[in-house]
């Protein structure tokens, strides 16, 4: 297939960037191979061996920057499938603790908590949001992972804009393009001044200056806020035509080296020009971006960037950079797991809800009730069972509802996928409950003799299924370290593949059964309840408060771990929820009048 050659933004510029990016896979994610995730998986190794006893990352000292890109390369690597998991990114940033499980969340609340001179400016507020907050649906406006009082993200981003919407300040221009990215991942309007003072700010060759000066005094190349510049245009709806993007994809055209890197080999610019390239919908890997931006280059060699990337990667994992003379920080290699894994901002994330914001409560009836910025997908509540619905859960995206059935049926709804069932077949015992496989694309039902059913991609790795049990199993959760866990009314715990055991309750004198539980992000810990809403932490999980002890109308039948594991929420038979740490009340069925006990309930 010929190349095609066209004069600078020439009359074609529109449809040719039109072909040229249909021809590229989607969604973001689709081009990376199992090397670029091996060396992205090297990198964070790496960086986890950086963490300081405060949780964070940096390094360099002083910059207030690295913890944030560290925490978002975790959260990166931890993506099993091509759509973004807030619930995936959130257990990858939590995985990387101090031997005090001290995490880069605890660093970052403490930043946002401090006052007087140590304040944050908006300027880091709105990077907060974009690389960190927003990608792991936290709340922007109440940030708080330790809970022990939020602070308003949004309102400290805030304090930086102008009467007219823009955010111009001398030398800050990348205080402009974070609050975009900050802006547009939180589903916020973007004021068009800010989008005016972006491209107000291009230099003639197309690129951008970190200052937003165009003076000769700031000549030299800054592949960085280009970069960063693309990601904000791209994220606020701007066309690939306009010349605020095509230009400044000129610019990395023209200066692609022949050996694939920019900047004399900075590690940094070539990773922050790749996150341009994937925003902007171009493969790195392939040259069609270049002889398009660059026609007159269409006859030069092409090296991939990602090559050149992976190329510098160390022995220890660690990404080198020019700059390491001066002392090693966690930039480059963070960055660089990023460019690899095609990670750019705003992440695409969970359409508009996210993890713990909202909440579902499924009847034994098969209705379902939401609350906050939970979506309804369906229900069975009109449906005749043969048995009562015993739990349910959401796809990765929340899009779409599974409901289980004591006889083992599975009812799907939204992008849920039927993978099968035990509906219409014998079984030994009722099943309990459910849970989705990592990817989401398979199942795990538990039934209460222990047995362990398998659908989809979800792998089978023992059960307690024909062995003597004290109590019946009455719950089953699937471990983020591989595996499942299944507790036993008297809080026995049984684990299997490569879930942790710490603990159980087996043994000890118990005022209630305990009816439910849940699995910490990191799967080094998990919360056992118990019917009258009495609270067991074991490993890293947190006590946030009970209700045991305390008079209560209907019976505890659920607990739902907030993202961070630092609040949970109780859910009653009569719909009634009870919320501990950082969980949010959105709303309940207590008091209402609903056809059948509520069983089970999951967050967005």
């Amino acid at each position: 297939m010929s190349r095609p050659v066209l004069s600078r933004l020439g009359a074609g510029f529109v449809s040719l960037v039109a072909a040229a990016t249909a021809l590229l896979p989607s969604p973001v994610g689709a081009l990376v191979d199992e090397g670029d995730r091996a060396a992205a998986a090297r990198g964070v190794a790496w960086t986890a061996t950086q963490q300081r006893p405060n949780g964070g990352f940096e390094v360099a000292g002083g910059l207030l920057n690295e913890t944030m890109e560290a925490a978002l390369a975790f959260a990166a690597n931890a993506q099993t499938t091509l759509s973004w998991s807030p619930r995936q990114a959130v257990a990858g940033v939590q995985a990387v603790s101090t031997d005090k499980g001290v995490t880069a969340l605890d660093f970052l609340d403490d930043l946002a908590d401090a006052t007087g001179p140590n304040r944050m400016s908006p300027g880091t507020a709105a990077k907060m949001i974009a690389l960190v907050v927003a990608p792991l649906c936290l709340d922007a406006t109440q940030f708080d992972p330790q809970a022990d009082g939020g602070t308003n993200l949004v309102a400290r981003l805030q304090e930086a804009a102008g009467s007219d919407g823009s955010y111009a300040a001398p030398f800050e221009l990348n205080v402009t393009l974070y609050a975009v990215l900050a802006l547009e991942s939180l589903g916020m309007p973007v004021p068009d001044a800010a989008i005016e003072e972006i491209k107000g700010a291009q230099k003639a060759d197309g690129s951008y200056h970190y200052s937003g000066e165009k003076n000769p005094e700031f000549d030299y190349d800054d592949y960085d806020t280009t970069s960063l510049a693309i990601q904000a245009l791209v994220s606020a709806g701007v066309g690939f035509d306009d010349r605020s993007i095509a230009g400044a994809l000129e610019f990395y055209a023209e200066r692609h080296a022949a050996d694939g890197s920019w900047d004399f080999g900075n590690t940094n610019s070539v990773a922050n020009a790749i996150l341009a390239l994937r925003a902007a919908r171009f493969d790195p890997d392939g040259r069609a971006w270049r002889d398009l931006h660059a026609p007159a280059r269409s006859d030069d060699a092409y090296v991939s960037p990602k090559d050149w990337l992976q190329a510098q990667q160390q022995a220890d994992g660690r990404f080198a950079s020019p700059f390491d003379e001066f002392g090693v920080n966690t930039f480059a290699t963070t960055q660089s797991v990023r460019a690899l894994l095609e990670r750019f901002v705003p992440v695409t994330f969970a359409s508009g809800t996210c993890d713990g914001r909202g909440y579902r409560l499924f009847a034994a009836d098969g209705g379902v009730f939401t609350y906050g910025t939970a979506a309804f997908h369906g229900s069975a509540g009109a449906l005749p069972l043969k048995s009562p619905i015993v739990g349910g859960w959401t796809t990765p995206l929340d899009k779409g509802t599974y409901l289980v059935a004591a006889d083992g049926g599975v009812f799907t709804y939204g992008d849920a996928l039927f993978r099968g069932s035990l509906g219409g077949g014998r079984i030994n015992s009722p099943v309990v409950g459910g849970a989705p496989s990592v990817s989401g694309l398979g199942y795990y039902l538990f039934a209460a003799d222990g047995g362990v059913f398998t659908f989809g991609d979800a792998v089978f790795r023992g059960s307690m299924g024909g062995t003597p049990l004290n109590q019946p199993i009455v719950a089953g959760a699937l471990s983020p370290t591989g595996g499942y866990v299944l507790i036993a009314k008297d809080g026995g715990v049984f684990t299997f593949g490569g879930a942790r055991y710490e603990g159980s309750l087996g043994g000890t004198p118990l005022n209630k059964p305990v009816v439910a539980a849940a699995i910490t992000p990191t799967g080094r810990g998990y919360v056992l309840v118990a019917t009258d809403g009495g609270v067991f932490t074991f490993g890293d999980a947190r006590f946030a408060g009970s209700t045991g002890g305390t008079r209560i109308n209907s019976p505890i039948v659920g607990v739902l771990l907030t993202p961070t594991a630092r609040g949970y929420i109780l859910t009653a038979a009569d719909g009634g929820v009870f919320t501990f740490g950082n969980a949010r009340f959105a709303g309940s069925a207590a008091g209402s009048r609903i056809n059948s006990p509520i069983v089970a309930g999951t967050f967005a």
